[in-house]
């Protein structure tokens, strides 16, 4: 919550139990800017989280991805997914965690606007 983001990572990082992703309906093509930590929140509620502090993957970022063309939308998908979590009887996500992860939003969308943009002079 206090991310603003997806602090999980792309769903080359993640395993779970195929039965467990149609338990929680699979994909949701609504989220489609935010589908994996969607998805990974979703799980939580049929499972445990086990993460590992190392890094496992690289995530590449390119300015012909569809992502560096939808910004405004990733971002409007985002914040609707942190107030989603905020009313979330099962999360049980504090004041707190919410206000900090609406103020990181906006942080984390500057952070890829500046990736974007190097790797357009460096690309």
């Amino acid at each position: 919550m206090r991310n603003g983001a997806n602090p999980i990572g792309e769903s080359n990082n993640v395993l779970f139990r195929r039965a467990d992703f149609f338990t929680v309906g699979g994909w949701r093509a609504d989220r489609s800017h935010v589908m994996d930590l969607d998805m990974w929140l979703r799980l939580l509620q049929v499972g445990d989280f086990l993460g590992l502090p190392q890094t496992l993957a690289a995530f590449r970022i390119a300015t012909e991805s569809i992502t560096s063309h939808s910004d405004e939308r990733l971002y409007e998908q985002q914040r609707a997914l942190i107030e989603e979590l905020g009313e979330s009887g099962y999360f049980q996500v504090r004041g707190v965690d919410l206000t900090v992860g609406r103020l990181s939003a906006p942080a984390g969308r500057a952070r890829r606007r500046a990736l974007y943009t190097l790797t357009k002079l460096t690309g």
